[in-house]
Parts: structure tokens; C-alpha cells; sequence
């Protein structure tokens, strides 16, 4: 069916979830259906959901006996959708009319090769660029030595693409339960042939609405350390990480020198994972 699949995955998104759903409904002019998996929350979020938009012929609501992780639960909405082309969208985001003209654009797109990425701001309006290097040895070489077929990855907040490239690569990766599956998916998405186009959308995400509720400063940092590793090993080895882990270091140094202690902790205890 030439209709959006929006899926959106829930753990804990409260109130953030329910604006999400509501500015959907508010703004979205074209074909849609809705596709909320449940990640098993425990704050009531996938009641409140469902008594929203119970009445709704286009939202359904999947709810798991278990938290599979974010790559595992969109896969499922992916499997789910009746749409050829899929929104995974973010619970922490709100919609506004331009997405329409996403939509518009994905839509009428032939070329399944061809990837949509929303821009997005904070709750200000400030935008928060997402635009990041793959951080593997070569592809960061090549960037810093300013060559062509430099790859890049963005914060998955809300993705568009065809549901036909989407299984042709494999899916969410879910050998991560998460972070850095979105890293690991765009860079899989362009070893295929895909070119990422942002669209200027400027959809508010506000980040880490479900994780900052569960976890620590420290407890993300460990994770995403944790996560950024795998898909290096993944896809390179141990000597090619602490390559790209130390370049990685000195950027961050450069750009935030007054956190250089900090950095340098992250670094230490990174390698050591």
C-alpha cells in the first residue's frame, strides 16, 4: 500500500509519547498508520496510549512481555507495517505540518535507494546538528584528509525509507540493545548503494526521554562506550579500534577542551571495556 508506516518504539515515554502521537495526528495530511511496540514499560504509557487513540482504525499498539531492546522492538514494527514506506520515529519527538512535505518527497521517490533524515531542534528551536562521521579508521581518515566516500550517520531519531531497502539490508542490527544501532544501520544502509538526503523539517527531539529515567550519566556513557566498540570490532579489529577510539579522542578534545580530564577517563576505562 502506498501509505507511511510510522513506528514508534516505547519504554517509559510517559507524557512524551503521548505530545509525540498527538502532533501526528494533528499534522500529518497523507495516508498513514500508526505502530506503537511497547518495550514491556512500567510507568502505564502503553495504557495511556492505548486509551488515546483506542478509536483510532489506524493505530495499533504491540505490546512485548519483555524489553527487547530498541533495534529488535522497531524490527517487529517493521513487520508489522502494511506501509512500502516506514517512519521509525522517535517517542521524544513532536511532529509539525512540514513533515508533510517528507512524506511528499518519500513518497514520490522511485529510487528505493534514496533515505530521508528529519533535521531537528531542542525544545528552543535550536537546531542540533546529527550530521556525524562513521568512526572507523579509514572512513575517518578519509574524512580528515578531505577525500569523496566519506560515510555518515545520524542520530536515528526519525528516519524514512523505503520498506523494500529496509529488509534488503537486513533491518535494525540487533546485535545491540542500544546505541549505536543507528550508527551501524546507516552505515550498512550506504555500503548498499543509499545516499542520505536531511530534509530542513525541524521536528523537536528532545533525547534521552526514556534512558534518563532508567540510567545515569554514567551508565549511559558506559553503554554507548560499550556499543561504539562492538561496531568497531564489528566491522574492523582491536588494533583499528584503539586507532579510531584515539582520534576520536583527540576531536573531542579539541572541540571541548575544558572536559579533556573527563575525556581522557571515558578513553581509559573505553579501551578497557
Amino acid at each position: 500500500m502506498n501509505i507511511i508506516s510510522i513506528i514508534i518504539v516505547n519504554y517509559n515515554g510517559g507524557n512524551y509519547i503521548k505530545q509525540c502521537l498527538i502532533s501526528i495526528y494533528k499534522f500529518v495530511e497523507v495516508e498513514f498508520e500508526v505502530i506503537v511496540v511497547d518495550n514491556n514499560s512500567i510507568d502505564n504509557s502503553s495504557f495511556e496510549i492505548e486509551k488515546l487513540l483506542i478509536e483510532k482504525n489506524n493505530f495499533k499498539l504491540i505490546a512485548l512481555n519483555e524489553n527487547l531492546g530498541f533495534a529488535k522492538a522497531n524490527n517487529i514494527g517493521a513487520a508489522a507495517s502494511t506501509g512500502n514506506i516506514i517512519h521509525f520515529l522517535n517517542p521524544d519527538t513532536l511532529l509539525n505540518s512540514k513533515q508533510n512535505f517528507a512524506y511528499q518527497i518519500a513518497l514520490t521517490e522511485k529510487d528505493e535507494n534514496v533515505i530521508y533524515v528529519d533535521s531537528l531542534t531542542d525544545i528552543n528551536g535550536i537546531i542540533t546538528p546529527s550530521k556525524q562521521v562513521v568512526p572507523l579508521f579509514n572512513n575517518l581518515i578519509r574524512y580528515l584528509v578531505r577525500k569523496k566516500k566519506v560515510y555518515y550517520w545520524y542520530t536515528g531519531a526519525s528516519l524514512i525509507m523505503h520498506k523494500a531497502k529496509f529488509f534488503a539490508i537486513g533491518g535494525w542490527p540487533e546485535d545491540y540493545f542500544m546505541y549505536a544501532e543507528d550508527l551501524d544501520l546507516f552505515y550498512r544502509c550506504q555500503i548498499y548503494g543509499a545516499t542520505i538526503v536531511e530534509v530542513d523539517t525541524k521536528i523537536v527531539h528532545i533525547g534521552q526521554a526514556s534512558s534518563q529515567t532508567t540510567w545515569s550519566n554514567l551508565d549511559r556513557i558506559i553503554r554507548t562506550e560499550k556499543s561504539l566498540k562492538k561496531f568497531i570490532l564489528k566491522y574492523s579489529n582491536y588494533f583499528y579500534y584503539f586507532l579510531s577510539r584515539s582520534i576520536l579522542l583527540l576531536y573531542q578534545i579539541i572541540n571541548e577542551p575544558k572536559k579533556t580530564i573527563l575525556l581522557f577517563k571515558i578513553y581509559f576505562r573505553a579501551i578497557r571495556l
